[in-house]
């Protein structure tokens, strides 16, 4: 739901060579991860159509899918979020607005880390 984060972390990972396909909401980044199978997910928690928690719910319930990591970037940084994100499988939670100096690192990290 914030463009000029997307924008930021899209420009970040192209720059470092990755390919990347952002999805405007729930629906669409479901759908896609589902026909592609990508790397990672960065998904927000607050989109429309359907919330980022139910993406990743779904995603995480489908044994195709269930293993890719998943990196939350949201404002509601709250510690009960932050929590419920790795109750439901995620590998990291980022706070917005997004920090350039220390993005990459943490994609990195991430996908250096066991799968779930």
């Amino acid at each position: 739901d914030d463009p000029k984060s997307l924008d930021i972390a899209v420009k970040l990972l192209q720059h470092y060579g990755a390919d990347t396909f952002a999805a405007m909401n729930g629906i669409e980044g479901l759908a896609f991860t589902q026909a592609y199978k990508p790397d990672l997910i960065i998904s927000d928690l607050s989109m429309p159509g359907m919330s980022g928690w139910m993406m990743i719910k779904e995603l995480k319930q489908d044994v195709v899918t269930q293993e890719i990591p998943v990196v939350v970037m949201s404002a509601h940084d709250m510690p009960r979020n932050i929590r419920k994100a790795e109750e439901i499988g995620c590998n990291k939670f980022l706070s917005k607005p997004l920090n350039p100096l220390s993005f990459v690192e943490d994609i990195v990290s991430v996908l250096g880390q066991p799968t779930r």
